[in-house]
């Protein structure tokens, strides 16, 4: 289980502490849960007015920076974005394997809050996560999904190894940091 008190104590809205990345060799890539999201019952087609602001966040400078910080790593890390209305997804290949953040939009906050409960029930449910808001839970090892807003993300962390780096961080752990991550920069909490 997630230790949420000990990791809401270290971040700080949207910069986090170092973490340093041990040569683990990758896990096998695991199905995301993208597609579940993708298929959460919303008409889908593409779209040519492209992801909110909010949602375009999770493949900007700004996140790039704040998994380098979260990583230890030297560079940024790339992100790879795609979208296709209503989700926007960013996959980052990282040195020990894959990240990928998605984004699913919704008209307003009854329709998203509809979302994550078809999206728990389809998942299995999973427990729920303090400091997450009403919505937050973990659908799966290595999977966070919340909802602020309009906005479902899911920060699906099961392409990397159970546990990477130098301080033997748990995958579970790291989705939950880098979602509190992404929480404290839409709510706008600096500090």
């Amino acid at each position: 289980m997630v230790t949420v008190i000990a990791l809401l104590s270290v971040i700080g809205g949207c910069s986090s502490g170092t973490q340093h990345v041990a040569t683990t060799p990758p896990a096998a890539a695991a199905p995301t849960i993208t597609d579940a999201v993708m298929s959460s019952g919303m008409a889908m087609s593409l779209s040519t007015a492209g992801p909110s602001k909010p949602a375009a966040m999770i493949c900007s400078e700004e996140v790039r920076g704040d998994l380098r910080t979260i990583l230890g790593a030297k560079q940024l890390p790339a992100g790879a974005p795609s979208w296709r209305y209503p989700v926007y997804t960013c996959s980052y290949r990282l040195g020990m394997g894959t990240l990928t953040l998605a984004v699913h939009e919704s008209a307003d906050e009854t329709t998203a809050a509809a979302t994550v409960r078809r999206l728990r029930r389809d998942l299995g449910g999973g427990p729920s996560v303090l400091g997450l808001g009403p919505d937050g839970y973990t659908p799966a090892d290595g999977v966070v999904l919340l909802r602020k807003d309009n906005d479902v993300l899911v920060v699906d962390a099961r392409g990397l190894p159970t546990v990477f780096g130098s301080n033997d961080q748990h995958r579970a752990d790291f989705a939950f940091e880098v979602a509190t991550t992404i929480l404290g920069c839409w709510t706008g909490d600096d500090d």
